[in-house]
């Protein structure tokens, strides 16, 4: 399975959506495909609760220094 988090708008971490599969369908592809969607829809459900930043730009941005 995979999960994200979903912010309120004050940067907290309120719930998670994730993703489940049976073990001989989860692979690395389905995950690849998967996770863009799971990240996008969990950003647009923290702007909806108010969180006005991007927090996987963040993530990158913070392991690239």
């Amino acid at each position: 399975s995979v999960a994200a988090p979903i912010f309120d708008y004050n940067g907290e971490t309120i719930a998670a959506l994730g993703v489940g599969a049976p073990t001989s369908a989860f692979n690395e592809e389905m995950i690849e495909t998967i996770l863009p969607h799971l990240l996008s829809t969990c950003i647009a459900i923290s702007n909806r609760l108010g969180y006005n930043r991007d927090p996987y730009l963040e993530l990158i941005d913070s392991d690239s220094k």
